[in-house]
């Protein structure tokens, strides 16, 4: 309305697979989660992306039914594009494959200049992760 954003409702759960957590951080070099606070609290904000870019999240998922041997191990050193990474099931957790979001491994979250390297890079990451389960 008249150039300004107004927020009307906010859902106490943010929109699941990191969408306003961090991919469209990730994307657009703004955080919306940030803006919405400070919009809540009277400020101003600016709503414009910072730069255009593009970011996935990729998740792993277990083949079979077991007990995971190890913990999930990431790389020290992310490859480039890879942002952000993260382990949901850790040595000893039964796995299988996903029934739904709680049965997955792990995630990478990528940025890229285009959608097709964003799914790439996220994909590749995620499809060079070994594990073992019993």
């Amino acid at each position: 309305v008249n150039q300004k954003v107004y927020i009307i409702e906010i859902n106490p759960r943010l929109a699941g697979v990191f969408i306003g957590s961090q991919l469209i951080r990730t994307a657009i070099g703004t955080d919306p989660v940030q803006m919405a606070v400070d919009l809540a609290r009277g400020k101003e904000v600016n709503w414009k992306a910072k730069e255009k870019s593009f970011s996935a999240a990729y998740f792993l998922e277990s083949k079979a039914c077991g007990k995971l041997k190890n913990n999930i191990c990431f790389p020290d050193s992310l490859p480039k594009g890879i942002v952000h990474t993260g382990a949901y099931m850790h040595k000893g957790d039964f796995v299988q494959p996903p029934l739904r979001g709680g049965h997955l491994l792990a995630y990478a979250i990528s940025k890229g200049k285009t959608e097709n390297e964003a799914f790439n890079l996220a994909k590749d990451f995620i499809s060079s992760i070994k594990y073992d389960i019993d």
